[in-house]
């Protein structure tokens, strides 16, 4: 099972991403947060193996957060699911340490496949 955090502000965006995992039986949003906040109590308090974090959020960006994620939890994998599709963002989120950066527009095509991905590539 691959126990997952959604950092996400927006409900109904959280709740499109929990149908479209419903389809995957391996995998199950554990905690949710919609802040940087949020998220940290969540962490502390729980147990997961990837993260999905928006890069827009209040208070503290994705990016902020995504910095202190992989410095307090080096192994945790954090996929970025975003609006933003300029080059500059994705590039900046791969920088700081993301496994993988998935568009929301696209998030029904690719979503499972990205999380699958990232995990083959950190079991291999």
């Amino acid at each position: 099972m691959i126990r997952i955090l959604l950092v996400e502000d927006q409900p109904l965006v959280r709740e499109i991403v929990r149908e479209i995992l419903r389809d995957a039986p391996e995998m199950r949003v554990t905690g949710e947060a919609g802040d940087g906040d949020e998220m940290a109590v969540i962490l502390a308090a729980g147990e997961f193996d990837l993260m999905l974090l928006d890069i827009s959020l209040p208070g503290k960006s994705g990016f902020d957060l995504l910095k202190s994620v992989r410095v307090q939890y080096p192994g945790m994998a954090v996929l970025m699911l975003s609006t933003h599709s300029e080059p500059d963002y994705i590039a900046r989120a791969i920088d700081l340490g993301a496994a993988g950066y998935v568009q929301k527009r696209h998030a029904a095509e690719r979503l499972v496949d990205a999380i699958r991905g990232i995990r083959l590539k950190a079991a291999g």
